[in-house]
Parts: structure tokens; sequence; C-alpha cells
């Protein structure tokens, strides 16, 4: 029997450009023949901990060196640097072993954000997967692979028709205004469940205290991100601004 490669693959951030992994994953798993282990932070192993491609999830420490010196340990016989940032480069200098390294077309992502002319005509899936096609990955066109801890439950109705509003944003150009919400609120009759972090808690009990629709709940900043995408899973319609959820 052939030995499986060791693979050592880098995505630090964030949660929805983690999730966006996942159909590389799949594809480096079920196309090679290799061994995964995936390097990332700590407060992202929710994410992927049930994501059966990966072998071991490994964690980056405050102390990079640190990281080094765990990851020269495995031996990996390849790098697949899916982030590409100085963190990454200093653990790809340190181990010295062939990588493959996303190209994030800087230039062409300024010129999109600043000018709103687009010269990417893609998707960061699309250049996850450029990253690795000289190595015989392709996309199998499955989408993501998020998998639920079978375990994950949540003090709410889930069987009933509902609308998940996402909230959050890293931006606030990313988001609606509280009005905005509250606006579109004021015209439904189906319950709204509001998702976010702990800094978007405030402005959602402020929803919840002004609508005329009582049938708003605020889960913002005391779920977990499992949680949140069990209520995502079920609802009948998301409702999202630019972010990971």
């Amino acid at each position: 029997m052939t030995k499986k490669l060791k693979v050592l693959v880098i995505r630090l951030s964030s949660i929805g450009d983690i999730v966006l992994t996942t159909p590389v994953l799949r594809c480096i798993n079920s196309q090679l023949n290799v061994s995964i282990d995936f390097l990332t932070k700590d407060k992202y192993k929710s994410l992927l901990a049930a994501n059966t491609d990966i072998e071991n999830l490994i964690f980056l420490s405050n102390d990079i060196s640190h990281t080094i010196k765990a990851l020269r340990a495995n031996r990996y016989d390849m790098i697949i640097d899916l982030h590409n940032n100085l963190r990454s480069f200093r653990i790809r200098y340190a181990l010295n072993t062939k990588s493959y390294v996303l190209n994030k077309h800087s230039l062409k992502r300024f010129i999109l954000i600043y000018f709103g002319v687009d010269f990417l005509k893609n998707h960061v899936v699309d250049r996850y997967f450029e990253t690795v096609k000289s190595i015989g990955v392709y996309n199998d066109k499955k989408g993501i692979s998020y998998t639920l801890n079978p375990t994950t439950k949540i003090d709410f109705n889930t069987k009933q028709d509902y609308i998940a509003w996402i909230i959050a944003g890293s931006y606030e150009t990313k988001k609606l205004s509280r009005k905005q919400i509250e606006d579109v609120i004021s015209k439904l009759d189906m319950p709204v469940v509001l998702i976010g972090g702990n800094s978007e808690n405030e402005i959602a009990e402020l929803i919840v205290n002004n609508s005329f629709n009582k049938k708003i709940y605020n889960f913002c900043g005391i779920i977990s991100l499992d949680q949140s995408a069990l209520l995502i899973k079920h609802s009948k319609l998301v409702l999202t601004n630019d972010t990971g959820m």
C-alpha cells in the first residue's frame, strides 16, 4: 500500500474563509492519497471539529516559535497555504518543504473594493482551487462540507417557519442600520431570530424592544457557532450582512 503524504493546510481566520476551505479539503482528501492536518486559531475550532477530511486540527500558539517546533516534528511532505500572510510565510519558511500558496490578487481586490471594477471575476473558493490545481485537485462542485455536531441543541422550536437574520459584520459599512432592520421586521408576521456576536447584543435588544413584531428572538453573543449554524440550517429564509455566517 502506498504511504499517505502528510499535508499541512493553513487558514488562520476568519469564519467564512475557513468554512470555504472545506470543499478544497474534501477534494484533496478524496482525490489524493494524503493525510491532512489543518492549522488555524483556537477560537475557530468548532468550525472544523467534526470535519472528517481532517486528521489533526492544530492551533496557532501565541508564540509562533512553539507552533513551528510542533509542526516540524510532523515532517510534512507538502504545505497548502490558503491564507498567505506574514505568519503563514514564517511557518512555510521554517518548515522548508514544498508549498502551494494562495494568490490573493491583492491589486485586483483593491480595485474592486475602492473603484467597483471587478477584474477578479471569481470567488474565493475558485482561488483556493487555483492553489491546488497543479497537484491535480479539482472542484467536485458539491459545495461546502459543514458538519454539525450531533449533540448540538438550542432552546428554540426549529420546526416552525422562521427567518434567521445575521446582523453581524466586521465593519459598519458591511452592516444594515438598526432602523433598516426594524423597518423590515415591522412588515413581517413570521418569527425572526437575530444572530451575531457580543458586539451586536445591544443593538439586537433595541430591535427586540422597538419591534411591533413580538416574535423576535435575540441570540447575539449567547450561542455557539454550531448553534448559530443549526438555526440557519432549519430557517425558512436567511438574511445576512457580508459576514462569515
